[in-house]
């Protein structure tokens, strides 16, 4: 476990290395103007202009967007039915399900 770390902070170090060498030219988007939701539509139509020609980049937003969705959706449903359960284990619930989850994500099974 310990070189599973030290190989992460490797790759940490190498990442902000790269990252540090990008250079980019910025240009002022507003010109002095102050908010407005002409600007900010403008902003948005660009990045979905952006997002359209790049595939493989829409196509991660929307699988992120789908599993976090159902990830934050699922916990309450469920939070819900154990606190209904019969016996001890509406109880426990706030104290044993995320244990379960937690050992559950070391072992490997997903939640």
């Amino acid at each position: 476990m310990g070189w599973l770390l030290v190989f992460q902070s490797v790759l940490s170090f190498a990442a902000a290395a790269v990252e540090n060498c990008i250079e980019i030219e910025e240009c002022p988007r507003m010109d002095g103007e102050k908010f407005s939701f002409r600007l900010w539509k403008g902003d948005l139509c660009e990045a979905a202009a952006y997002l359209k020609r790049e595939k493989g980049l829409c196509s991660i937003y929307a699988y992120m967007a789908a599993t976090n969705g159902i990830a934050g959706g699922y916990s309450p449903l469920l939070i819900a039915f154990f606190r209904t359960a019969p016996g001890d284990a509406g109880s426990a619930c706030p104290t044993t399900w995320p244990a379960f989850r937690a050992s559950g994500s070391k072992v490997g099974c997903r939640s």
